[in-house]
């Protein structure tokens, strides 16, 4: 179960207009503004400034594993979300769910 501090904190940054949403990235630097998928708003509230990005403006959060765009084990766990639910949590975020509407689930699930 999610810790509710971390849940309220997402919840409150997905709705705050401060995020723009991207696809298939946690985090993509872009030539205005950073684009995140709802998860890269997770890690950017839960460590900010931890993020290094490739020649591409794919931004990859610290201590993520190679090739894997979901946040890292330590962040999952620091926050009490399982990967099976952040997996579909990327998936409504890839497939154009907006972010309030993730932040409903989340609201309403976790």
């Amino acid at each position: 179960m999610m810790k509710k501090i971390w849940k309220d904190k997402w919840v409150k940054a997905l709705r705050s207009g401060e995020y723009a949403q991207g696809r298939n990235f946690l985090c993509k630097e872009g030539k205005e503004y950073d684009r995140f998928c709802c998860l890269g708003v997770l890690c950017d509230i839960v460590g900010p400034g931890k993020w290094k990005y490739s020649d591409k403006g794919i931004g990859k959060f610290e201590y993520q594993e190679p090739d894997v765009e979901l946040p890292p084990r330590r962040v999952l766990g620091k926050v009490g979300l399982s990967p099976d639910c952040a997996d579909h949590l990327a998936t409504m975020n890839d497939d154009g769910k907006k972010f309030s509407t993730i932040a409903n689930y989340i609201e309403e699930n976790l």
